[in-house]
């Protein structure tokens, strides 16, 4: 038998995906600088990247674009880092608790979702920042996010 220590390249999404289900509370602490956020639609039986108006097949057939953002973060606190899905009203919220300022590192977030349906609006709750938090390089969500959205047959490109 031959042991290889080092994981395969091709690690597309090396994170866990964690989205606040229906009726639930997601506790969180961010380990990135900010959010990547891109307009999407639900097309094809998934979530695609919306590449713009006038070349986007969904935009084209009069489908509504959603915005949806993502942060690395240590779900349940000290939990193993998680990639964490974010909607608009989620974005707002946490916006109005820093004050427009984009920089969320370690911010301790409580995501609830109503109980309604699956899709119910998703309310932020901010409670301060975490001491001693390790920030991980926005490159590694950048990646992760396009890697996500590779596998749904389309990819966002990230500006600095």
């Amino acid at each position: 038998m031959i042991f290889d220590p080092n994981p395969p390249a091709d690690v597309r999404v090396p994170y866990p995906i964690v989205r606040c289900s229906q009726g639930s509370t997601l506790n969180i602490v961010v380990v990135t600088e900010r959010w990547v956020g891109l307009p999407t639609h639900y097309w094809g039986g998934h979530t695609v990247w919306c590449p713009g108006e006038d070349v986007c097949k969904a935009c084209l057939s009069g489908q509504i674009k959603r915005w949806q953002g993502y942060v690395l973060a240590h779900a349940l606190d000290e939990g193993p880092v998680a990639i964490v899905h974010l909607t608009n009203l989620a974005a707002f919220m946490i916006l109005e608790y820093t004050q427009n300022d984009l920089n969320i590192f370690a911010l301790k977030i409580q995501l609830m979702r109503g109980k309604k349906a699956a899709n119910s609006p998703l309310i932020a709750t901010v409670h301060g920042r975490k001491q001693g938090v390790k920030k991980l390089p926005m490159k590694a969500l950048e990646t992760t996010v396009q890697n996500i959205y590779r596998k749904n047959g389309s990819a966002p490109l990230f500006e600095r």
